[in-house]
């Protein structure tokens, strides 16, 4: 089986169907997430997504949509009913067994080596990410939700990140990521960690037009970066 990963599309419809295009020959196409651009949402790709049946996990920037803070979008009537349903009904994580590999996606991770999760950085923490939150012991160094050290706070109520040993995808075959808009195929510790870059903001300094994807090859488990060159819109 040869599976597409797409991710990162941040609202350029171009850039996707172009993708989507070039994977024609794959046998399922799936997405890392942030379908959308801050607070600007794209009926046109959750259009495509729906059409093509491609499993999707949640981003923070499709997360943020979700917010109180896209409270106006949601009532604007940009947004046709279909797909904020199928936005609401995306999950943050995704896993599948196949030919007895347990293959996981999600946005981020501490564990991709490109910076997943700000880099790791200590209290920072994704929108609707409390899933990877757990409660401090009495003791512990705690961090708030926010970031830093909360001196003052009692210790219920506070939150720590999990450490990585125990996140659920420590224990997959196979990790999909997004997030960084840095492509990536590394082996660490005996798992595959792909994270296909992105579609809608290529961030590569040396080539800044080139927008990338992946296919893994089930047969092999190997995976490999593809792209192609387009220029990048007003809102990249």
């Amino acid at each position: 089986m040869k599976i597409g990963i797409i991710s990162d599309i941040h609202c350029d419809v171009t850039a996707l169907e172009t993708a989507l295009k070039e994977l024609r020959g794959v046998d399922q196409v799936i997405c890392a997430g942030d379908l959308n651009l801050q607070y600007r949402f794209s009926n046109e790709i959750s259009e495509l997504m729906q059409r093509y049946r491609i499993p999707v996990v949640r981003g923070n920037h499709d997360t943020a949509i979700l917010s109180s803070a896209g409270l106006m979008l949601r009532n604007s009537g940009q947004i046709k009913p279909d797909n904020l349903t199928h936005l609401r009904q995306m999950p943050l994580m995704l896993e599948w067994p196949i030919d007895g590999k347990r293959v996981m996606m999600m946005h981020t991770s501490p564990l991709d080596p490109t910076g997943g999760e700000h880099g790791g950085r200590a209290g920072v923490f994704l929108p609707g990410e409390g899933d990877r939150l757990a409660p401090v012991s009495d003791g512990a160094d705690a961090m708030v939700a926010g970031g830093g050290t909360d001196d003052n706070s009692s210790a219920a109520g506070r939150l720590a990140k999990i450490p990585n040993h125990l996140l659920p995808e420590a224990k997959a075959d196979v990790l999909i990521v997004g997030h960084t808009h840095r492509t990536m195929v590394t082996r660490v510790d005996g798992q595959l960690i792909v994270n296909p870059g992105s579609l809608g903001q290529p961030r590569d300094p040396k080539r800044s037009t080139l927008r990338t994807y992946a296919i893994l090859d089930t047969s092999t488990w190997e995976a490999t970066i593809h792209g192609f060159e387009q220029a990048r819109d007003t809102w990249g």
